[in-house]
């Protein structure tokens, strides 16, 4: 177990005013089970603002890389690679003081592509790891608790062979259920087996399982769940398509035409379903109820790890160096910017501004950026430089308080906030 060092600049900063009425949760990656990365409820930090935003705290959490995070309660969950960058961990940090409040090694959760963290039921879920009795790692689905991050329960089926079973599509938390994907072991591609599960939230009891065939034909990418469905990248025949499920019994509701290739992001809304293509730079939309394509757009650049944000009738994308605007509804460019070939994707929106991580800058910086999101101005930056941390994920935006992951300007995880705000405990 580590205990990192707070680097907390609290006397900087006084904290006054009286609290908010209901702080708000960013309880999973990307917010919610949609993952459109959409904070509607921030009202603190703006575009006429943001630009005086600082540290209030820093942390040398997962120093090596943070994958995912999530904000329930007032403690911010982070889950990533220690500084020796092959211990998996999982660390509670106080969203008020950055202060530890627990670390547990979670085993090698398999990939580390499109890696998420849920909250829900006072538990957090992540994929974990552990050794069967032949010596291998094999994945598993974890439920620690929130108050003390002991095991809750686990789910998996390991066996000892190799290759092992795996975590195959990561988790999101749904309406008292997590949903994810698992593949069995063996074979000769690493899982005989693939299919996706739904399990009690509170228990891990699985509800139902849908099986989409043999190896690799559930690609990584985080489940969403939308419209009570649930939506996950599927390949049955070779192809590459979207298979949608109904959330209650998982029973099949249809599949999108082939898409050309692997999909490596996901996000569902009421009304369309934004699927990242990236072999082919392709954003494919969807119409959630019949899986036909709405529209395209194969000029996005896409970096490997972009997924959209969505705030009303405006979709933001990071691509390989720039940060572009488009209408939702048609896929017409608003604006594009150039964003620094360190900018990585996906982006955050709260009140009329996107966060980015990674700097505005060319030159290895890992810093946040935030943009005017009518505009597309730079409105303010962490400054950061030095080695890169890693892809991170999307900062988590809430009570006017940005978190960005692998941001070198203050450890590794830092809190940004106005002078004289208030925050949430």
């Amino acid at each position: 177990m580590r205990v990192g060092l707070a680097l907390v600049f609290a006397a900087a900063l006084a904290w006054s005013g009286p609290a908010l009425a209901k702080p708000v949760n960013w309880p999973q990656s990307y917010l919610n089970s949609g993952h459109t990365g959409y904070n509607k409820d921030e009202s603190t930090l703006s575009a006429g603002n943001v630009g005086g935003l600082q540290v209030l705290w820093g942390q040398s959490a997962d120093n090596c890389q943070t994958f995912a995070d999530a904000l329930d309660k007032g403690t911010l969950y982070e889950m990533g690679l220690e500084s020796d960058c092959n211990t998996w961990n999982l660390q509670a940090l106080d969203a008020a003081t950055g202060a530890v409040k627990w670390d547990v090694p979670t085993g090698g959760p398999g990939t580390s592509s499109g890696q998420t963290l849920a909250t829900g039921k006072g538990l957090v879920f992540s994929a974990c790891g552990f050794k069967d009795g032949a010596g291998y790692m094999y994945g598993a689905m974890c439920a620690f608790r929130e108050s003390d991050g002991q095991l809750a329960w686990q789910d998996s089926a390991p066996c000892d062979c190799a290759p092992e079973s795996a975590i195959a599509a990561q988790p999101v938390y749904a309406n008292g259920s997590v949903y994810y994907g698992y593949g069995n072991g063996g074979g000769t591609c690493g899982g005989d087996t693939q299919y996706v599960v739904a399990a009690d939230a509170k228990t891990g009891a699985v509800q139902w399982t849908y099986v989409t065939g043999g190896c690799n034909t559930l690609p990584n990418a985080a489940i969403t769940v939308a419209n009570g469905v649930v939506y996950f990248g599927c390949s049955p025949n070779s192809t590459r398509e979207i298979c949608a499920v109904s959330q209650s019994d998982g029973s099949s509701l249809w599949q999108s035409p082939n898409l050309g290739d692997t999909v490596t992001a996901l996000v569902a809304s009421k009304t369309a379903i934004y699927v990242d293509v990236c072999g082919t730079n392709a954003l494919d939309v969807l119409d959630p109820a019949t899986g036909a394509e709405r529209w395209s757009n194969s000029s996005l650049n896409c970096n490997g790890q972009s997924m959209v944000s969505l705030a009303g009738k405006n979709l933001y994308y990071v691509g390989t160096g720039k940060l572009v605007d488009l209408n939702a509804r048609n896929g017409n460019l608003i604006w594009s910017i150039g964003a620094g070939q360190d900018a990585t994707g996906p982006a955050s929106v709260a009140n009329g501004v996107v966060y980015v991580p990674g700097g505005p800058n060319d030159g290895r910086s890992t810093g946040t950026a935030a943009y005017d999101a009518a505009t597309g101005d730079l409105l303010w930056n962490s400054n950061a430089s030095g080695d890169s941390y890693g892809v991170p994920p999307p900062p988590i935006v809430a009570n006017g308080v940005v978190y960005g992951a692998n941001d070198s300007a203050c450890g590794s995880v830092c809190a940004y906030a106005l002078p004289g705000g208030t925050v949430h405990r």
